[in-house]
């Protein structure tokens, strides 16, 4: 079974890096151990003996010179400039401390046995790579067999091959984003290596990320196209997901990876509200009538007890093509229309929204006909 082989590996991996890492920590240099050289052992220079100090030094000399030719009395009564000035330069670093954000919150607060460099980046993303890398390989006529690797595939049916497509995408997803985010965070800033590797690695993950995208896709594609079964809300809304999940892996590239990791969160909330907002102007309902009725006319049935059940949103188009529907679907989408039309007419304002009022006027103009059979007293 591929998903256990699959989580098998993700869990060897993770318990192969936690025992490498601290492996490497006890041998090449003990958790706490601190080399002598990084010690800041350097002296502090002598402080400056007071000017009491510098009179008692030069007493017993035949020639005492002092600044500005003063004399000993107004040289000890003079103030000290020198630490009045470092006073002053003192007080406001100590006035002006750093504001605590997100952005600033780094790796430092951990112990460097818990930081990643160069070996570690190496050996976590590479292995990680090289499991997806021969996932896509051996598996390319699965990923892109298509309408043919179903036919040719005992007991095995195009919805179920598209929903694992969908499910291997979410699955993939959630363990690729969040693991890209910690070890970014993790890698020691003075590495630079580390970084520039880790770019290097992420770029090549996400890359067999979009193949496997591209793979769920093409497999929705095909179930709501003319050799599957047409579209509906659960096959619709699947797209948009990952649709935005491309979204937020490129945003993830233009950000994290180039050094602006404070911003990935807030664009990623962000293109979420642009996708919904999107979603509402295609109007799903409307869209999957047209879709299904553009199948409709290129040879396949149309499904007219499902399309009935949507929204208002897919009233007005179900009235525009009812002279081009087969008799029966005609029969079973005129009752459901008939029904709307009564249930429009028992509702006051409360109700109004502006699909239904779009939907009411598109009723209207077949008023006599919806009408020649009595409502209930429900409305029905």
């Amino acid at each position: 079974d591929f998903a256990t082989v699959f989580s098998h590996a993700i869990l060897l991996a993770l318990f192969s890096w936690l025992s490498m890492g601290y492996l490497r920590g006890a041998v090449i240099r003990p958790l706490g151990a601190t080399d002598a050289a990084d010690l800041d052992v350097t002296e502090s220079p002598d402080k400056p003996g007071t000017h009491f100090s510098d009179v008692v030094a030069d007493a017993g000399e035949p020639a005492v010179s002092l600044p500005d030719n003063r004399t000993v009395v107004e040289h000890l009564n003079a103030s000290d400039e020198s630490a009045v000035t470092n006073t002053e330069a003192n007080e406001p670093a100590t006035e002006s401390r750093e504001e605590w954000t997100w952005s600033n919150f780094t790796n430092s607060i951990l112990p460097p046995a818990f930081t990643l460099g160069t070996i570690e980046v190496g050996v976590i993303l590479g292995a990680m790579n090289l499991l997806f890398l021969s996932f896509v390989i051996v598996q390319i006529p699965y990923l892109f067999g298509g309408m043919d690797f179903v036919q040719t595939t005992p007991d095995f049916k195009l919805a179920e091959y598209a929903r694992r497509g969908f499910g291997e995408l979410v699955t993939v997803s959630a363990l690729v984003l969040p693991m890209l985010l910690v070890g970014q965070w993790l890698i020691r800033q003075e590495a630079r290596r580390a970084q520039l590797l880790f770019k290097v690695l992420a770029s090549t993950q996400i890359a067999l990320l979009f193949v496997i995208m591209a793979s769920a896709v093409e497999r929705l594609v095909i179930l709501t196209g003319p050799l599957g079964y047409g579209m509906t809300t659960i096959r619709l809304y699947p797209m948009i997901f990952m649709s935005w999940l491309a979204v937020v892996f490129v945003w993830f590239g233009l950000t994290v990876l180039r050094g602006y990791r404070q911003h990935f969160a807030w664009g990623a909330l962000w293109s979420a509200f642009v996708v919904l907002a999107a979603t509402h102007v295609l109007n799903p309902d409307a869209f999957i009538v047209k879709t299904n009725l553009e199948l409709m006319r290129q040879g396949r049935s149309f499904d007219a007890a499902y399309n009935r059940q949507l929204s208002d949103d897919a009233v007005p188009t179900l009235i525009r093509a009812l002279d081009e529907m087969s008799e029966t679907d005609r029969l079973v989408t005129f009752r459901n229309l008939q029904s709307r039309y009564c249930h429009h007419r028992s509702e006051d304002l409360r109700s109004w929204n502006l699909d239904r009022a779009k939907a009411s006027a598109a009723l209207a103009q077949y008023g006599d006909q919806l009408a020649s059979q009595p409502c209930g007293p429900d409305g029905d």
